[in-house]
């Protein structure tokens, strides 16, 4: 937020997800502050901050500059859809690209990320052939619907336990996490909260979801982390940005598989 008050959609998405396990969340981050984390708990006798950040893959950044000429195209069916596309998709060939329907179809009835690792072989294949990664589907009102496009994991596969980690030890070596977590510190209370949400456009980041997608439906066995966050945290949370469940660390209690909420 930056000081201005103002929630952006990665921190509502955050202030959604969190209420529920920590309790009701108040902007701190507001003007005429200065170095506050983005909201502190106000629940009855919590005493604490939350911070959400994120961070993004660069490497990803040429192809979604050619993604920018065609951001998204319209449907006939109603709701909204994410294609996360191999980077040598033509995106002009999305739209009218036959087998994009039972694609669409596919992910609203699984209602989560689909990937060609966990959804059926028909879809699978058809996914393979079109250069699709992954799909995403949430509801929303109209006459029409709308795909948006976005870069893909390059064939990631699900990853988990010690791979979470890697990805985990690289991230807070990084100077953009650290100072997240120093505000942290410098505000004090019972609680520090590190909400880091996942770039599932990025390939680490579509792995990671497409494994913690499995679990919820049993498709496998989960490994969770064992990463150890800085003593400056008592809370980490790592969340895909697209629907699905997430990772949370309590100091002293270790991690957790935590189920989202319902996507507006």
């Amino acid at each position: 937020m930056s000081g201005s008050g103002q929630e952006g959609p990665e921190e509502k998405l955050a202030r959604r997800r969190l209420e529920p396990h920590v309790g009701p969340l108040e902007t701190a981050d507001v003007p005429g502050t200065s170095g506050l984390p983005d909201y502190r708990l106000i629940g009855l006798g919590a005493s604490g901050h939350v911070e959400v950040t994120s961070r993004p893959d660069k490497r990803r950044k040429v192809q979604r500059a050619a993604i920018i000429k065609r951001r998204a195209f319209t449907v006939p069916t109603p709701g909204e859809w994410t294609l996360y596309l191999h980077r040598n998709v033509d995106t002009r060939d999305v739209p009218i690209a036959r087998g994009l329907k039972t694609v669409l179809d596919a992910a609203k009835q699984a209602g989560r990320l689909i990937a060609p690792g966990n959804c059926p072989l028909e879809v699978a294949d058809l996914m393979h052939s079109l250069g699709i990664e992954g799909a995403t589907y949430r509801y929303a009102e109209g006459t029409t619907g709308t795909v948006n496009l976005t870069g893909g994991g390059t064939g990631a596969a699900g990853v988990q336990g010690s791979g979470v980690d890697t990805w985990l030890e690289v991230a807070f070596q990084e100077p953009s996490v650290l100072d997240h977590v120093q505000k942290l510190r410098r505000a004090g209370g019972d609680t520090r909260h590190l909400y880091l949400q996942v770039d599932s456009a990025s390939e680490a980041g579509l792995a990671i979801a497409i494994a913690l997608d499995a679990s919820n439906d049993g498709a496998a066995p989960y490994t969770l982390p064992a990463y150890e966050p800085p003593d400056d945290l008592t809370d980490l949370w790592v969340w895909p940005d697209c629907p699905g469940p997430g990772l949370h660390y309590e100091r002293d209690q270790g991690w957790e598989i935590v189920q989202d909420v319902p996507w507006e």
